[in-house]
């Protein structure tokens, strides 16, 4: 039987794979939300570059030029992301670095729960409900995201083995897996994907730990993860460099609170489409909260077994608590224990509480594939008295849905509203209906009905792609060379930047402003045609820009300012910049200049100038760009507040300025020092760690 349900299982969870993977037979990519705006900008960036052996580290594309590497959402030296980039067309690229995410999570999660001795069915469903959760389909956009969460089985696995492994060298080995895959983390990118991750690594450890494995053992996984952390060194210094640059690092205390599941979103425990935006509080994708149906049946099952669980009642207790929690947190400042995250150094720079619902329905995973595994073993089929409370799932979400109609109804709200419940009556059924089909479902398994149990798998796929595929492929797709010609570019003459269009537009144009995760924060905001004309901007929301300034100029005369956004447009910029130091220029006429090389983090200008003059290039400020005059080095100058400048004298001199950011330096050397050091320590273990840690 056991084997029968498991091809079941398998045949599932690839046609939900199949389905997400369609656009890749017409050549197609997913462009909703953050992938066309953000991920296959910087993706195509970074293809290009590798193409052509050019620097990624600094992307001229948007913000007047930004640290991309330092942001860290295209997870550039990861190595994955290099063979994919580097060795595939952009397209298939792009499409497998979204597929590959549910495939890892899968295999995953299958492993990890065989290692708990379930049964292999239970177990492919168990990483059926994972890979293809809500969380992980709803987030598609967010490439890293879903990317870093794929891992979080694989990690919980070395985890155990490093606890649990028979031998030393197993459990060497297993270390060693969990410091790659935390690098792997964090070479991708999402911090907030890896402090998700985290929330569910170390309560894992502590109760494989108290199951046998040492809690004396746990110091080493935290070394492992330590060691993991100065890996990706590489990432994460750059991305501190970035950070305290950023405007997220000056935002308000509210900043992180939001978006969070309002209390009304709860309804969706027993109703998917019970609202006409599928959610109470807005943004689907993030408050998205449906787990499936056979995942709360499930859990009820557990709840009601209790220790006739066995073994694997430690699983399914601390799935349950892991949901419990994750709810919990997900409600943000509403629920009150998000406030005490909130408290903790650099935590409150993370935002989208409401993220804590992949650890509620990572959770109740768990816990399904224990019901599932405890259903396929009973010894003898159950009496109708021990079954009906898995009913109570399919009662309880038939009396909300008629409170929610009949409250709807009496307070008159608007269709527009976002707690306006879905006018179709199968929409506002589904909920009840699909919980009383996985009741009936574990009820007749429980009685020894053998069909149930596929029936059980099948309605779980169907659900969860109905959920979470059908929000997916309700976006649009494109295929690349469409997407880029689709993106219209406004009358603005070459070497000119645009501001206010379309992020996307990268692809074709130069843009002052963007959308990056790690927004650079600028001293001088576009609001004046002061600013406009000092970022070479000659297309502002939907107007040409009267008089842009060259990207490269000689300026005569430099005024010292400590508020660049007040004296700005009370100079003459065609003749005047400002300055954060007296620089003693001559004070002649401006001289010429020209960019004669102009690529990601190397331009070179040739400049002919009558005296000692100051060279304002348009391109934003960052403390890794150096500049040499005639191959000499000189210093480099922040003017008009945001951008780069350096003093030449006079003559005809070629003035090279090539990016080069300490924290990226200091970074490699962290990542090759740890990484000797983990395969030392790891190879020490290997041979001297006696039996039982």
């Amino acid at each position: 039987m056991d084997r029968r349900v498991a091809l079941v299982a398998l045949v599932a969870a690839a046609a939900l794979w199949a389905v997400l993977a369609v656009p890749l037979l017409s050549a197609q990519v997913y462009i909703f939300n953050d992938l066309g705006l953000v991920h296959l900008p910087v993706r195509a960036f970074y293809a290009e570059c590798l193409a052509t052996g050019r620097s990624f580290l600094w992307w001229p594309a948007e913000f007047t030029g930004v640290y991309l590497h330092g942001e860290g959402q295209g997870g550039l030296l990861h190595p994955l992301q290099w063979l994919s980039y580097r060795l595939l067309p952009l397209t298939l690229a792009f499409q497998l670095e979204l597929l590959r995410s549910p495939l890892l999570a899968f295999a995953g999660s299958f492993l990890l729960l065989r290692r708990w001795a379930l049964a292999r069915s239970a177990a492919l469903l168990g990483a059926l409900l994972v890979a293809f959760s809500g969380f992980l389909l709803l987030h598609y956009m967010h490439l890293n995201l879903i990317g870093v969460w794929a891992q979080l089985p694989w990690l919980l696995l070395c985890i155990h083995l490093a606890l649990e492994g028979t031998t030393a060298p197993r459990r060497a080995a297993a270390l060693a897996g969990l410091v790659l895959l935390t690098a792997s983390q964090l070479l991708l990118g999402h911090p907030q994907g890896v402090w998700l991750s985290l929330v569910v690594e170390a309560p894992y450890a502590v109760l494989v730990a108290s199951q046998g494995g040492g809690l004396r053992s746990l110091s080493r996984l935290a070394v492992a993860c330590l060691l993991g952390l100065g890996v990706a060194g590489v990432q994460v210094l750059p991305t501190l460099d970035s950070l305290a640059a950023s405007s997220r690092a000056a935002a308000g205390p509210d900043f992180a609170a939001t978006p969070a599941l309002a209390p009304a979103d709860l309804l969706q425990l027993f109703g998917p489409y019970l609202f006409e935006k599928r959610v109470a509080g807005g943004i689907p994708w993030e408050r998205g909260l449906w787990p499936g149906a056979v995942p709360l049946v499930l859990a009820v099952w557990v709840l009601a077994r209790g220790r006739e669980l066995r073994r694997a009642r430690a699983l399914a207790l601390f799935g349950l608590g892991l949901a419990g929690v994750g709810l919990w947190l997900a409600l943000g400042d509403a629920g009150g224990l998000y406030r005490l995250q909130r408290l903790l150094p650099g935590l409150d720079l993370l935002r989208a509480p409401a993220r804590y619902v992949g650890v509620f329905q990572f959770g109740l995973a768990l816990a399904a594939a224990v019901g599932f595994h405890d259903l396929m073993h009973l010894p003898a089929p159950l009496s109708p008295r021990r079954l009906w409370p898995v009913f109570a799932p399919a009662a309880l979400a038939m009396a909300c849905l008629l409170a929610a109609v009949s409250a709807a109804g009496s307070s008159g709200v608007r269709a527009e509203s976002a707690l306006a419940l879905a006018e179709s009556p199968l929409a506002l059924a589904a909920g009840p209906l699909l919980l009383l089909a996985a009741s009936a479902c574990v009820a007749l398994a429980g009685a020894g009905r053998a069909l149930a149990l596929p029936l059980l798998v099948v309605l779980a796929a169907v659900d969860l792609g109905s959920y979470g595929l059908g929000f997916v492929r309700s976006g649009p797709t494109a295929t690349l060379a469409g997407f880029v010609s689709n993106l219209r570019v406004p009358p603005v003459a070459a070497g000119w930047r645009v501001v206010g269009e379309r992020p996307s537009l990268a692809m074709r144009l130069p843009l002052a402003d963007g959308y990056l995760g790690l927004v650079p924060q600028r001293r001088v905001p576009f609001r004046t045609p002061a600013s406009l004309r000092a970022a070479a901007v000659g297309f502002a929301f939907g107007a040409p820009v009267a008089r842009p300034l060259a990207r490269a100029r000689l300026i005569s005369h430099a005024r010292r300012s400590d508020d660049p956004a007040r004296d700005l447009g009370r100079i003459d910029l065609e003749r005047e910049a400002l300055v954060e130091r007296d620089l003693a220029l001559g004070g002649s006429t401006a001289g010429s200049a020209r960019i004669v090389r102009d690529h990601p983090g190397e331009i070179e200008v040739e400049v002919s100038s009558p005296g000692r003059q100051l060279l304002v290039l348009s391109e934003s400020h960052h403390p890794g760009w150096r500049a040499s005059v005639d191959s000499a080095a000189c210093r480099v100058e922040r003017v008009n507040g945001d951008y780069l400048g350096c003093v030449v004298e006079a003559g005809e001199h070629t003035v090279a300025f090539r990016f080069d950011p300490p924290s990226l330096r200091r970074g490699r050397w962290l990542s090759a020092l740890s990484l000797v050091c983990a395969l030392v320590w790891c190879a020490w273990l290997a041979r001297r760690t006696p039996r039982g840690g």
